[in-house]
């Protein structure tokens, strides 16, 4: 579901698989973008949030070919990663 692990110019990469569309990956992008703690975040510039073609992973792609990225921008490296990827699990899992 997510990656990362640091805390500039890391990703989370979030891909849905199974029977997702790609209505699905946009649902669940505009669903985070409405999440306070990110919200705040993405208004100030700390965090881009977009859609993109799922990286290559290596074997047979599994559900929608998108995925979305919450990407740490240069000026949110004081953001704590790890309480940003559980924000975006709990987000997830709403």
């Amino acid at each position: 579901m997510a990656e990362g692990g640091g805390v500039a110019d890391q990703d989370i990469c979030i891909r849905l698989d199974g029977s997702a569309t790609e209505g699905d990956v946009t649902a669940l992008r505009n669903w985070l973008e409405r999440e306070k703690p990110l919200d705040d975040l993405l208004r100030d510039g700390r965090l881009r949030l977009f859609e993109r073609l799922a990286a290559d992973r290596g074997g047979a792609p599994m559900g929608t070919s998108q995925e979305i990225v919450i990407a740490v921008t240069s000026a949110g490296a004081t953001v704590v990663f790890q309480e940003l990827l559980e924000q975006v699990k709990r987000g997830v899992t709403a």
